[in-house]
């Protein structure tokens, strides 16, 4: 949650009240009526203040983050708390916040010993711009609903066991700029909405168990720097399309 008081995002005291900026807000958020009324006209001479204070999680992604928390036993978070309370709610989100509304904008879950399918909940964070859970013990298959997160430019769920076929669904991520896939389960052809994702740097599929051609739409990310593949079952020739990917650093 971005604090903006003067320029400088750190909590403040206030010298008359002993008030930090963060003991403002949990104030203002569960005092009786009365009490808000009285603290809204007192504190509306602070610049930039209310428009902060007032800025609440979405109730429907505080319900998927409650849900996620308890269903993936993810570390506990005080649930009196406003979760996008800058330095008071779970530490793997990272959240943008403007005018009275905040929104989860990144799922940090790496190395946390997950395990299970990953929980179709995720996708009701539809600000989400960065999701990782690498290193875990994810299985099940590619989730599907993920391709509902158009805003999505980091995807990270290398080194799991998860299995299956890739949906086309993947192609709706439109906006990723790196995809890491790599050291799983998965089976069967990279679909060919792989193609879609033309503002890729970075594409990771190696020792995923892909096998079939390598499609040759992969000639439509012009963007892409580093291709990591190897390590898969591909059969047929290397597509032509790659003799014209000037970028790459790493193939």
């Amino acid at each position: 949650m971005v604090f903006e008081l003067g320029g400088d995002s750190r909590p403040t005291r206030d010298r008359d009240s002993g008030f930090s900026t963060v003991e403002r807000f949990s104030y203002i958020r569960y005092c009786r009526p009365i009490q808000r009324e009285r603290a809204l006209k007192e504190w509306a001479a602070v610049p930039g203040l209310l428009a902060t204070a007032a800025a609440t999680t979405n109730p429907g992604e505080v319900e998927s983050l409650q849900f996620i928390t308890s269903k993936m036993r993810l570390p506990k978070w005080n649930l009196s708390v406003d979760p996008c309370e800058k330095d008071m709610g779970p530490s793997f989100i990272r959240c943008s916040c403007s005018n009275s509304s905040c929104h989860v904008s990144e799922l940090i879950m790496d190395k946390l010993n997950l395990f299970g399918a990953i929980p179709p909940e995720i996708a009701n964070f539809t600000h989400l711009q960065k999701l990782s859970m690498e290193r875990n013990l994810l299985s099940g298959p590619f989730l599907v609903e993920l391709g509902r997160l158009g805003l999505l430019t980091f995807l990270n769920i290398g080194i799991n066991q998860l299995s299956g076929s890739l949906p086309p669904e993947l192609g709706n991520l439109t906006k990723l700029e790196m995809l890491f896939m790599g050291n799983n389960r998965f089976s069967g052809a990279i679909p060919a909405e792989i193609g879609h994702l033309t503002l890729l740097s970075e594409l990771h599929v190696d020792r995923s168990g892909f096998s079939g051609e390598i499609p040759k739409e992969l000639g439509q990310l012009t963007k892409l720097q580093t291709l990591w593949m190897f390590g898969n079952n591909f059969h047929g020739q290397i597509p032509d399309v790659f003799e014209n990917m000037s970028n790459f650093g790493q193939l």
